[in-house]
């Protein structure tokens, strides 16, 4: 009959854990209750003798500690959702950036079409568009070790 007062006790604190646990939320909820617990589950283990004591205080313990597990199993699942929202808004951004016609800072205009004509595209009065002749793209000649041009 001495184990009902602590079963009560420890009822009463479920709840109001359960209460503080609706206020907050998330992995600091999970901790902050399970630190609430593992409190009151100690003071519940304070009026037992001996063996009596000790196992009820490793029963608060190891249930402290599944608890803390949890909020960090938690937390952890958290952060990996995180990331995953984050190489979601990556992918998007890149898609979007892709389909619009380049980026600005690449030097496109506002529209997004370039300046510069198409590869391959017939100039107006800018020159013949076959190779130049022989020699024309070789620039100087190239100097020898004693500083006079080749003849």
């Amino acid at each position: 009959m001495n184990r009902f007062p602590s079963i009560l006790v420890a009822t009463a604190i479920t709840a109001f854990s359960a209460a503080a646990l609706a206020a907050k939320d998330g992995v600091e909820g999970v901790r902050d209750q399970a630190k609430d617990t593992y409190e009151m589950d100690k003071k519940a283990c304070k009026p037992l003798k001996d063996d009596e004591r000790d196992n009820c205080m490793r029963r608060a313990k190891a249930q402290y500690d599944q608890a803390t597990a949890e909020a960090r199993r938690m937390k952890a699942e958290e952060r990996k959702e995180r990331a995953a929202a984050r190489a979601d808004e990556r992918d998007r951004k890149k898609r979007l950036d892709v389909g619009s016609g380049g980026h600005r800072a690449r030097g496109d205009s506002a529209s997004g079409a370039s300046k510069r004509p198409a590869a391959g595209a017939q100039g107006g009065s800018d020159g013949p568009t076959a190779e130049p002749a022989p020699g024309r793209h070789m620039g100087n000649a190239p100097v020898t070790a004693g500083g006079l041009p080749e003849k």
